[in-house]
């Protein structure tokens, strides 16, 4: 009986664990470095081909990788963070369906039109 007992609690305290562990593994993106800007993907397949495109003001920037053998890679772009003329937000697809987002800066942060000489 105290085995039962010992195991259904067991049991109780380890789902909600189990049902946390997919999150864990779930595509993102993280900012590593914001001039250059250099960004981290985690939670793809692995060896997955995965599109990288940062959006900017009015252009996007693309760069093609490979994920490592446990889903992640790194990318670096020409470009910094910024609201009025840099980089404002990045998407990874992967060829197998994963996708992460990740916004950089908002547009409505800053007023760009009070910046002077700038492009």
């Amino acid at each position: 009986m105290r085995g039962i007992v010992l195991f259904t609690l067991l049991g109780v305290s380890i789902a909600p664990l189990a049902q946390a562990a997919p999150d864990s593994t779930r595509p993102a993106l993280q900012v590593l470095d914001k001039a250059p800007l250099v960004l981290r993907g985690r939670g793809f397949g692995p060896a997955e081909r995965v599109r990288v495109t940062v959006v900017k003001a009015h252009t996007q920037l693309v760069r093609q990788t490979r994920a490592s053998g446990v889903g992640t890679f790194v990318v670096r772009f020409d470009t910094v963070v910024d609201a009025c003329y840099g980089a404002r937000a990045a998407t990874a697809v992967g060829v197998g369906g994963s996708k992460a987002s990740i916004v950089l800066e908002r547009p409505w942060q800053r007023h760009c039109g009070e910046l002077s000489g700038a492009p």
